[in-house]
């Protein structure tokens, strides 16, 4: 079950102040607001009892004296003393739908869509399998509100589609038979997700086990003639790559010159190539574009990429050598490397271009790491792996001793 409680996100914004929040959220409050929650300029005009034993307590600025708020008792007949408050504690935090929205979708590794629709509070955040089966969010109060977006769902999208809420209380007999009409299935969350302490969600099955059977018939069989799904996926869809890694749900890079990189190396396992190539093995206009921009005109730019690529070459064994403590062949090496060297600039080409394409390469791919340590726990372990396996030194390399395991 869900370590958190999804009731607090339905009723926001009652406990709209920041006290409030963390009263009904301890000890998920970070979390959450990370996850779902939009920080404002706004002060509460009340915050909650500490003690749950009156209705709440007025916000009034101190005028005399000093700083900050006081809380007072808004009973008739007050029934606990005032409260100190500070800034912090009275500023108002919103639900953040659009972030939340994409934060379920990112956990169940569905396509992100973002569009609000006619209900209060209700939106589709997603669609699921290449059939595109609406996914909605909704986060209703009451049971009425519940009860109006199943009906307005259902006439705006008649069926075939899955409605996603915190949680499942306000599911009854009535909205129950209209959704099984429409073949729409629905989910709580509180019953799919558990939360990270760094505020990412972590679905407890995968969108496949729950949304396939709400397909229509003809795209549910097609599904299941297909072979099975990756354990690992790397592929360009669209303006993204596509990522599964370790079998864990699929989720979405954007298309950036270090996931270009990272296709290469991933589906060119334990084949060292220097960055000076693989920049034009991803993207082949770099190498046009140093035909016209950095060779001058008269010299045979094959000529010159060729003494490039042994440069690199020597310069990883130079390292290798030295690391080995082999003084006399770090030496030759050496006299090689200043050998080419001399040749490149007699040429006009400047010898550190192999650098400034391997700078190029390692922030790429670095940047690439960095986003996604700051996503989801599999995006992480992602991240991790790139960084144990990819070597970004003169040769890049994705060193994985079981072979071809990416797709």
């Amino acid at each position: 079950e869900s370590n958190m409680n999804w009731k607090t996100i339905e009723e926001a914004p009652v406990w709209a102040s920041a006290l409030g929040w963390r009263q009904r959220l301890d000890p998920h409050f970070e979390a959450v607001a990370a996850l779902a929650l939009r920080r404002t300029e706004r002060e509460a005009r009340s915050v909650p009892c500490p003690d749950w034993c009156c209705g709440g307590h007025r916000v009034v600025p101190v005028r005399y004296g000093g700083s900050g708020f006081v809380g007072v008792c808004d009973d008739d007949d007050p029934c606990c003393e005032d409260l100190r408050l500070t800034t912090e504690q009275v500023t108002v935090w919103e639900l953040d739908e659009r972030r939340l929205g994409r934060a379920v979708m990112r956990a169940l590794g569905c396509e992100w869509r973002d569009e609000e629709m006619a209900p209060p509070r209700t939106r589709q955040i997603g669609a699921f399998s290449g059939a595109g089966m609406p996914v909605v969010l909704t986060l209703p109060r009451e049971a009425a509100e519940f009860r109006q977006a199943v009906m307005e769902m259902t006439l705006r999208l008649r069926e075939h589609f899955i409605l996603l809420a915190p949680t499942s209380r306000f599911m009854d007999a009535t909205c129950h038979g209209i959704l099984k009409t429409a073949k729409a299935g629905f989910f709580d969350l509180g019953s799919l997700m558990t939360l990270e302490a760094d505020g990412s969600l972590r679905a407890l099955r995968t969108a496949g086990e729950l949304f396939t059977p709400y397909l229509p018939g003809d795209v549910r069989q097609r599904n299941e003639d297909e072979p099975p799904a990756a354990r690992n996926l790397f592929m360009k869809a669209g303006s993204v790559w596509r990522v599964v890694f370790d079998g864990c749900p699929e989720f979405h890079i954007e298309d950036t010159l270090g996931a270009k990189y990272l296709d290469y190396l991933l589906h060119q396992p334990n084949q060292p190539i220097l960055p000076f190539d693989l920049e034009v093995a991803a993207t082949p206009e770099k190498g046009k574009a140093r035909d016209k921009d950095s060779i001058q005109k008269g010299i045979d730019g094959d000529a010159v990429r060729e003494y490039l690529r042994e440069l690199e070459g020597l310069r990883a064994e130079r390292d290798e050598a030295a690391e080995d403590g082999n003084q006399v062949e770090t030496e030759r090496l050496d006299h090689d490397i200043e050998a080419i060297g001399k040749e490149l600039k007699r040429r006009g080409q400047s010898v550190d271009t192999g650098e400034r394409a391997r700078g190029n390469v390692s922030k790429a791919i670095i940047a690439v790491r960095n986003k996604l340590m700051k996503r989801s726990r599999h995006e992480k372990e992602f991240a991790e792996h790139i960084a144990e396996r990819v070597s970004l030194g003169y040769k890049c390399n994705y060193n994985s001793p079981e072979g071809a395991i990416w797709k």
